[in-house]
């Protein structure tokens, strides 16, 4: 069912993200043509430099109104398929709200997901189209093996390493925002008025919460890899826990929200 659910979620979602994507294709090509004539213009022509700049800055913009703007759809449409009127017909299904809860969670962080790759994508075009093959030709030439030897020097952790770390925290980065709106969406709804107020409300609260209990993970965690460091221990010894540490909390954090919003939408769903 939950494939059924997935291919539900696609209809109702792919047109508008289809023409989000579109829009960042069109903002590519402009950025593109604007990043080339920046490095090729020899100063002759001030209207070209001028609208170069601005086809360069709508790019920018573009990327981050692109990213924000889906974020923004899919809690809209998390929203409205589920405590606004279409949530009778979302609850009508012959299916279980376990079911339901996971395809839109799964559509909505894939949407997000694949936003967030093509944007990259299209910084990496930009630079080569803008910049040339200088780019690429800079980036073989790199001593990568260096690189890696002074981060595990410093760090405790290997180039690669890092950036599977990076990965992991980005990944536990979008689902998290995505459950925290969701389960403040699920507590405001608990409320026959002024839900959004509630809806706020419960972010504010949980968003404390979180910053205090992150603060005093820190701390405490800092104090002993200061205390390792003074007791002459490698970096590795000093920097691998902290990471762990923050995935960990990352996975608390999600497991709770996730927990949270199934069981409120489950046992206390409000569509009045």
């Amino acid at each position: 069912m939950l494939k059924k659910i997935l291919k539900f979620e696609w209809k109702h979602t792919a047109k508008f993200m289809g023409i989000v994507y579109l829009i960042l294709a069109i903002a590519t090509i402009m950025g593109c043509f604007g990043l080339h004539s920046l490095q090729t213009d020899s100063g002759e022509s001030e209207l070209l430099a001028i609208f170069s700049v601005i086809l360069f800055s709508l790019y920018v913009v573009s990327i981050i109104g692109i990213c924000i703007m889906t974020f923004i759809y899919q809690c809209y449409h998390y929203y409205q398929t589920t405590y606004s009127v279409q949530g009778y017909l979302t609850f009508t299904l012959p299916v279980k709200p376990i079911t339901i809860f996971n395809g839109k969670l799964i559509m909505s962080f894939g949407w997000m997901l694949i936003t967030g790759i093509l944007s990259c994508l299209s910084v990496f075009i930009l630079l080569v189209c803008g910049i040339g093959t200088e780019f690429i030709t800079e980036l073989f030439e790199v001593d990568w093996a260096q690189l890696s030897f002074e981060m595990q020097r410093s760090l405790g952790m290997s180039f690669p390493g890092f950036i599977a770390y990076m990965i992991v925290c980005m990944l536990l980065g979008l689902l998290s925002y995505l459950l925290f709106v969701y389960v403040c969406m699920a507590i405001g709804q608990l409320f026959h008025s002024n839900r959004v107020a509630f809806s706020v409300l419960a972010g504010f609260v949980i968003y404390v919460a979180m910053q205090i209990i992150s603060s005093i993970v820190t701390v405490i965690s800092g104090y002993r890899g200061y205390s390792a460091m003074l007791r002459g221990e490698t970096p590795e010894s000093v920097t691998t826990p902290l990471f762990a540490m923050s995935i960990v909390l990352s996975l608390i954090y999600i497991g709770a929200m996730y927990f949270g919003t199934y069981k409120i939408t489950k046992d206390h769903l409000n569509l009045e």
